[in-house]
């Protein structure tokens, strides 16, 4: 019951934080590709398709989870910090905040089990205004975009000794994205005016995993999303005529493949490396290709220091430091069509508590985006993750 509360405690901290704007980027297509990896992974740049730790649960590869022997869930919260420039309006500075999902997983046996979550997927989070003037009056034109996909995630896995893991999950994707126009006189002759254009959507689609471990130091994996159709239905209100129309449309999301490998070295820790691709430029909203969008090929490599397992033994060599760099293209081209490129690199932290059956995890990530001579703009971002892992077991006689 303690364990319980301090986790409902921490949810409703984690879901009361605030959102206080995001990247200019965010306006494009769906918004920002924001499905990150757990904690854990975020500490290791993003490295998780062949990683398997049974004090994490992996968002990446269902076929992972076969590593628990006790039910577990775990909660996220998510902080980035935005610094931005570009060549003509200078500087700005935003910052995200807020809870970022949770997964539950249940061993009903040695080698199979279920899993759930709830995973944010896109997020668009944006202001664009201007002033211009008809004669002697002036005006300001401004866009504001917010919202944003998640996916609840429900998977299956099963593995033969523990040298061959299979999973699948299924996936319900929904959202809402919301725009408004405004334009503004600052004289009475002229009527102000705003559009509001509120879109939500919602369809299914599944993902499947695989693990191999041919030796007790390698882990090999690869997981594959298909393309899916997403229905969508929008909803125009006109200001000027007070008048409300709604369309029904469609959506047609990306998928997505990846490998990974991982190795142990005895005294020294986890390497691993992954390639993770997503087909952006396949991305249709009502039929429609939005423009400059950009297929991704993510690159990660981590490393974990070697941890023991002793609650006798001394604390800071229980915990487990992490290190990683990750490089991929952003998921939108500039207007003169370059790619902007981004690179992470990362930091992160595994403290036990209580002998492992719970854990906080901390992660630590440093990136640019972007390059003022070739695309016009540059980011900085500072992004911390923080997650809290409580496990128990269940389904034990205890008379």
């Amino acid at each position: 019951m303690k364990k319980s509360a301090f986790l409902f405690c921490f949810l409703v901290l984690l879901y009361n934080q605030n959102l206080m704007s995001g990247s200019i980027l965010s306006s494009r297509g769906l918004g920002m590709d924001f499905e990150h990896p757990n904690t854990r992974a975020m500490g290791m740049g993003g490295f998780s398709i062949a990683d398997i730790d049974p004090f994490t649960i992996s968002k990446t590869n269902p076929a992972s989870l076969f590593t628990h022997d006790m039910s577990r869930m775990s909660v996220y919260y998510f902080n980035q910090n935005n610094f931005y420039k570009d060549q003509i309006n200078g500087s700005a500075f935003s910052q995200y905040s807020n809870f970022d999902g949770f997964n539950f997983i249940v061993p009903l046996q040695a080698n199979f089990g279920f899993a759930l979550g709830l995973t944010p997927l896109t997020k668009m989070d944006y202001i664009l205004s201007f002033e211009n003037s008809i004669d002697s009056y002036t005006y300001t034109k401004s866009v504001k975009g917010n919202g944003g996909l998640n996916s609840f995630d429900f998977s299956w896995y099963c593995s033969y000794k523990h040298i061959i893991s299979l999973g699948l999950t299924g996936r319900y994707i929904f959202g809402n994205l919301n725009t408004t126009w405004r334009v503004d006189y600052d004289n009475a002759t002229f009527i102000s005016t705003k559009d509001y254009f509120s879109t939500n959507t919602y369809g299914y689609n599944y993902k499947i995993g695989i693990i191999l471990k041919p030796l007790s130091s390698l882990t090999l994996g690869a997981v594959y999303s298909p393309q899916v159709k997403l229905d969508n239905k929008t909803s125009i209100t006109y200001t000027v005529t007070d008048s409300t129309h709604e369309y029904n449309g469609s959506v047609r999301y990306p998928g997505s493949y990846g490998i990974g490998i991982s190795f142990i070295i005895q005294k020294i820790g986890l390497i691993g490396i992954d390639y993770l691709f997503t087909e952006w430029e396949s991305l249709l909203i009502n039929k429609q290709k939005p423009d400059y969008m950009n297929n991704v090929n993510k690159f990660s490599i981590g490393f974990e220091s070697a941890s023991s397992n002793d609650p006798l033994d001394a604390y800071f060599r229980q915990i487990r430091y992490r290190l990683g760099f990750c490089h991929q293209p952003y998921l939108a081209l500039d207007p003169e069509e370059n790619q902007i490129l981004e690179s992470w690199v990362s930091f992160g932290l595994g403290l036990p508590l209580k002998g492992r059956s719970a854990e906080i995890n901390i992660a630590v990530n440093y990136g640019k985006r972007g390059s003022l001579d070739k695309n016009g703009l540059y980011e900085n971002l500072l992004r911390i993750s923080l997650s809290l892992s409580i496990g128990e077991k269940w389904f034990q006689r205890r008379y």
